[in-house]
């Protein structure tokens, strides 16, 4: 910008967005509830407006708040060595079995390393009864049975994976359109209330509900499918209906509405909750899949697994919270506590501070990148690390907790 130039950042990192000199704040909420500009100003015009829900969150309120029951750490720990990688030698850590670890420090310390590349390949090789990983010299497990790592990735690669077909709702929808008196008669299976078969999809679009026109010299024209208006099913299917809804209407709820139309029917609600549950129940259960950003995506994988228990089950997430507003984080934390409450173990690679100070146990590895990295320089709970005097990430957590007298 010095240079004559204009930035435009979307962000919902609070430091960056202080050191702006313009705001502009979409909301105030997701979904059908946000698309307004609700405050627009310098960072200190927002911090006072009444209107702004980013706000309070630069004027210094905690975006987890502190009031969380804390849980104790665990008498079992996961436990690894570590001979040689990278910039790792030599190297023992510990994690509480049942609790919410968050390894931090900054780039290059060897965070992914010691999660991504030991902890969790030499896990999965120890449960899979194949050899583990060379420079793994112990593990020890501590009763953990299954290893999983959410990512941020898409799901699905097109449009006819929604939330209602991966949450597996949808399944439990058709059998209900199909068990219909009208679809009954015609002696009509779920599949016929499908857009993905041919007895139930439009001629027109095969379902998709648009057009794709090749333009020639030009990129594609997607239009709205003159035939069903974007409905994605045949006429005959959508003269079917259930409580006044065609199979079509129903995709078009939010996930809020659709738990309490079917709160009578138990496959769907049960299925449909946990999407609600994990902060998504905005979305549509028919919008696809691959055009959800990258925490709503973590969230929908989350809450596939929130119905049945979670002992035994280890999870890593390589920074979850990247590209979330403080509101979301205090989201993904309530959903790790649902995890931890179904006895799940968790670990977390991240550097949000609302995240590292909601931990149970926290790892702090450097104090440098690359060969300046590669040590723990603290571990314990947050509020032990932020007093520690040789934690890098200590400073900036005791700032978070205003703790005063703490060094530096």
């Amino acid at each position: 910008a010095g240079n004559g130039n204009s930035v435009i950042v979307v962000e919902h990192e609070r430091e960056l967005i202080r050191s702006a000199d313009w705001v502009i704040e979409l909301g105030p909420g997701a979904g059908a509830r946000g698309g307004h500009v609700i405050a627009a100003g310098t960072p200190g015009h927002l911090e006072s407006d009444p209107r702004s829900v980013i706000g309070p969150f630069l004027a210094g309120a905690p975006g987890v708040p502190r009031d969380r029951p804390e849980r104790a750490a665990d008498d079992k720990r996961i436990a690894i060595e570590i001979a040689d990688l990278y910039n790792l030698h030599d190297l023992t850590a510990e994690f509480p079995v049942n609790r919410l670890t968050a390894v931090a420090g900054p780039s290059g310390a060897g965070k992914t390393a010691l999660v991504l590349d030991s902890l969790i390949p030499a896990a999965r090789a120890r449960l899979g009864g194949s050899p583990e990983p060379g420079h793994v010299r112990r593990l020890e497990l501590q009763g953990i049975r299954q290893v999983v790592q959410i990512d941020a990735s898409p799901i699905g690669q097109n449009a006819r994976s929604t939330p209602a077909t991966y949450c597996g709702a949808l399944d439990h929808i058709r059998g209900l359109f199909a068990a219909s008196a009208y679809a009954r008669r015609r002696r009509w299976k779920p599949g016929h209330f499908s857009f993905n078969t041919r007895e139930g999809q439009c001629p027109v679009c095969r379902g998709l509900g648009h057009l794709d026109l090749d333009v020639q010299y030009l990129p594609d024209i997607t239009v709205g499918c003159p035939a069903c208006h974007g409905a994605r099913f045949n006429e005959a299917v959508l003269a079917v209906q259930v409580d006044g809804l065609t199979i079509a209407d129903v995709l078009g709820l939010n996930v809020h509405d659709a738990v309490d139309r079917f709160a009578g029917m138990p496959p769907i609600a049960a299925a449909l909750r946990p999407v609600r549950d994990v902060g998504l129940g905005y979305l549509k259960l028919g919008e696809p899949t691959p055009s959800l950003s990258g925490g709503e995506s973590q969230r929908l994988k989350i809450a596939s697994r929130l119905r049945s228990s979670q002992r035994g089950a280890l999870y890593a997430f390589d920074e979850p919270t990247t590209g979330l507003h403080p509101l979301d984080v205090a989201t993904l934390v309530s959903v790790f506590d649902r995890l931890l409450d179904a006895r799940a173990t968790i670990i977390v690679i991240d550097h949000d501070l609302d995240l590292l100070a909601a931990a149970d146990y926290l790892i702090d590895m450097g104090p440098g990148g690359g060969p300046e990295g590669g040590r723990i320089l603290a571990a314990g709970t947050p509020g032990e690390v932020a007093r520690d005097s040789i934690s890098v990430t200590g400073p900036w957590l005791a700032e978070y907790f205003g703790l005063a007298g703490v060094r530096r």
